[in-house]
This record gives C-alpha cells, structure tokens and sequence, in this order.
C-alpha cells in the first residue's frame, strides 16, 4: 500500500504542479508521466523481500541505521530506474554516460526527496507492520539490589 501511495503521488505533482516545465503540450502527456509511479513502485516491492529477510535475520528488529540503508538503498534504484525511463522512453535516446545519470538525479530525483522522504517515513512509521517483542518476566534475570545501610 506504501508503494501505491507514492507511486501515485509522485507523478500527481508532476501532472498537477508542472515542477520542471512540463507545461507543453506532447502527445500521451498524462501517461507518459504517470509511468514515473512504476519507477517508484517498482523498487519498493523489489527491497521488501530482502528488508523482510533482514528483519527475520536480526531476530525480528529493525535498526534505524537499517531504516537509513533501506531508504537510501531504495531511493537509488527509484532515481536509476526513473532515469532509464526518462532516457529511453520519453528522451528515445540510446547511449549514456555516468554523467548524464549523475545530472538527472541532481536535477530531476533530489528535489522530490524533502517532499517523498518524510511521507514515506511517516507512512512507514504508521502502516508498517512491525512487532515488538514483549517482556518475558519468566526468562529474565533477577534484579539484584543493593541496600545502602546508613549509621
């Protein structure tokens, strides 16, 4: 559900709010860019599998420094497919260099971050389904306390 949300707000601003010119008109205007959701769903549903391997590894538990390699994981492969899209469905260009990918993605893919980011953290946060152990009183440790004896 987390991938179809943002699969489908991204392409929502860029049909709506127009963020890079793309007042023109074209032909197959709305499709074209509603073909970026596939970019971001894509990705997501592609990570979930290893992201739920990684949970059942560490014991069911989740890291914030997983969180951090799993959206920065994710978003890289969301901006490298957003750019094959861009390159060879909607340029019909056939060669590229590391350059011309760097450029996208600094131009095209880091000005949606502050705007997808913080979204998808909350969503995440909220939606995610993530079970916390409970405390097994039986199996724990005794506490040991000291007694401070005062003359």
């Amino acid at each position: 559900m987390i991938a179809l949300v943002l699969g489908i707000l991204v392409p929502v601003l860029l049909i709506t709010l127009e963020p890079f010119d793309n007042s023109n008109d074209f032909s197959y205007k709305y499709l074209i860019l509603s073909g970026y959701s596939l970019c971001i769903i894509i990705p997501i549903i592609l990570i979930h599998p290893f992201e739920n391997y990684v949970y059942n590894v560490q014991t069911k538990r989740w890291f914030i420094i997983n969180e951090f390699f799993y959206i920065t994981g994710t978003l890289l492969l969301i901006f490298l497919l957003s750019f094959l899209y861009h390159f060879f469905l909607i340029s019909l260009q056939s060669s590229f260099t590391s350059e011309a990918v760097w450029g996208f993605i600094k131009s095209f893919g880091l000005p949606f971050i502050p705007i997808v980011v913080p979204l998808w953290l909350y969503l995440r946060s909220n939606y995610g389904a993530i079970e916390v152990p409970f405390y097994d009183k039986e199996n724990s440790r005794s506490k040991k306390t000291v007694n401070h004896c005062w003359k």
